[in-house]
């Protein structure tokens, strides 16, 4: 039987708790954006309030934008950190924890 001690089984259930983040962030955003279409037509150039519902989604006042993206980033982030793939720039090296104390205070 394999050894297996605690902080090899805790970087399993923390890889599998990011990478159901993950999941979890991309299909909120799947099911937000279903059946979302942008108006050109009944528009104007600078017509106020069209295509509101594009704007609960791709916007940067803080409660929408981080309650649309926070579980998609949290997920990408955590899962990076098993990952190497999923580093897509020198940023995650910098976020990204380097030992175990970080990484405990990372998946809380």
């Amino acid at each position: 039987m394999a050894a297996c001690d605690v902080g090899v089984f805790t970087s399993c259930m923390c890889f599998i708790a990011s990478i159901l983040t993950l999941i979890e962030g991309i299909m909120y955003l799947v099911l937000r954006l279903e059946g979302m279409d942008v108006a050109f037509k009944h528009c104007d150039f600078l017509e106020e309030d069209c295509n509101y519902r594009w704007r609960g989604i791709f916007s940067f006042r803080p409660n929408v934008f981080f309650d649309v993206w926070t579980p998609l980033f949290l997920g990408v982030l955590g899962t990076s950190v098993h990952v190497q793939s999923f580093k897509f720039c020198f940023f995650f090296e910098w976020l990204l924890p380097h030992n175990y104390l970080q990484y405990a205070f990372f998946m809380l």
